[in-house]
């Protein structure tokens, strides 16, 4: 967990993992292919780009879903609608429709491609075991700061 949000679980009392984690219009999603997208709209602007993007202004309008707090708090019901809404057509027309349209996206990789993905190449290592994912951070130095 990173360090903003290691802050943000002890300001909030220490949550539960569903209460910490659940974001609304911020998860990953299944398409019609199978296929899954994930979407990141935190700001406001990102959010009215999506929903006017897949054609879902009635969320626009809930006057409950207005801050990203708010969408937050009722993430299940965004989530679902969105689950819903994604399910209606393949990862490749969700991609080209929401990347045209500045909204947060990317495809969702399995283990199968991931070596086909440019910014995964770097942390990918072929080893006689089979492949190894590096982490970008290198934690040692952390653990000696500490004494461990």
């Amino acid at each position: 967990m990173g360090e903003p949000r290691l802050a943000e679980y002890d300001e909030q009392g220490q949550p539960t993992k569903k209460q910490m984690m659940s974001r609304g219009a911020y998860d990953t999603f299944r398409c019609r292919d199978g296929a899954w997208i994930a979407v990141g709209c935190i700001e406001d602007r990102f959010w009215s780009r999506l929903c006017t993007t897949i054609g879902r202004a009635d969320l626009l309008d809930d006057r409950r879903l207005t801050s990203y707090a708010d969408r937050c708090a009722h993430s299940d019901f965004v989530n679902s609608r969105l689950a819903a809404t994604f399910l209606g057509a393949d990862r490749a027309h969700w991609l080209d429709l929401l990347a045209n349209s500045d909204v947060p996206v990317t495809e969702v990789v399995d283990f199968a491609t991931i070596g086909d993905d440019i910014q995964m190449r770097r942390w990918l290592h072929e080893e006689p075991g089979g492949r190894r994912v590096s982490l970008p951070y290198d934690f040692r130095e952390y653990s000696k700061e500490r004494g461990n």
